[in-house]
């Protein structure tokens, strides 16, 4: 009875445990989404079909980055003339590829495609915010600046000559990530994953404590 108790304290810690590194952990990037008259015109999905439209290894590469096995280094390799630009740069988003819907899709005044596209993790402490496209139509890698950045409504607005795959890039802005940990240390949130956080690490400590104990009283107990 003592050992099924002592085993059944030990599994209760490590599901605990478990749970809470990976609620943690959480995930660096996110998928962007279409927004306001922009989905009348476009859309964004998180599949590629090879139609002979990719060049040589772009699509492995992309692959390779959304499963989480190449950075973009991989990118840079394929093109080294933006390499310096990509260095030190961060994906927000996974690549999706954005394409026209059908029927007839207005230009700006630029003559070029202006969608606006929301990104759920885009916050202030994300700094000179670029958009990485590989453009099918004409084989080539380009790093586009974003017309317009807003942070409270978490869009994104850029002007593109064709559409095709697309991820969103930045640079972490080390003091405004500091001063947002600093100024969270003295404030516990009624609700959100921070709460929950907390519950599930008091929860590991409380049952790995009392699986310790446990071993300590009966573990020479045969």
């Amino acid at each position: 009875m003592k050992r099924k108790l002592f085993g059944t304290l030990l599994a209760a810690a490590l599901v605990v445990t478990s749970a809470f590194t990976v609620m943690a952990a959480g995930s660096k990037t996110s998928s962007a989404a279409l927004t306001g008259e922009t989905a009348q015109y476009y859309q964004i999905t998180e599949t590629f079909t090879d139609n002979g439209s990719y060049s040589e290894g772009v699509l492995d590469v992309i692959n390779s980055i959304n499963s989480g096995n190449a950075t973009l280094d991989a990118v840079a390799k394929l093109a080294p003339e933006l390499a310096s630009e990509l260095s030190g740069m961060e994906l927000a988003t996974k690549f999706q590829d954005l394409q026209l819907k059908e029927g007839e899709v207005p230009k700006n005044a630029n003559g070029m495609y202006e969608p606006t596209i929301t990104v759920p993790n885009l916050t202030d402490a994300m700094k000179d915010v670029k958009i990485l496209h590989y453009s099918t139509v004409r084989s080539v890698w380009e790093i586009i600046t974003p017309n317009n950045v807003d942070y409270s409504a978490k869009s994104i607005t850029a002007e593109f000559q064709d559409l095709s795959p697309i991820a969103v890039l930045y640079r972490t802005d080390v003091s405004a990530s500091a001063a947002t940990a600093d100024s969270a240390k003295g404030t516990s949130p009624s609700t959100g994953a921070e709460s929950n956080w907390g519950m599930f690490a008091g929860a590991a400590a409380i049952f790995c404590g009392a699986s310790a104990a446990a071993y300590r009283k009966y573990g020479k107990i045969q």
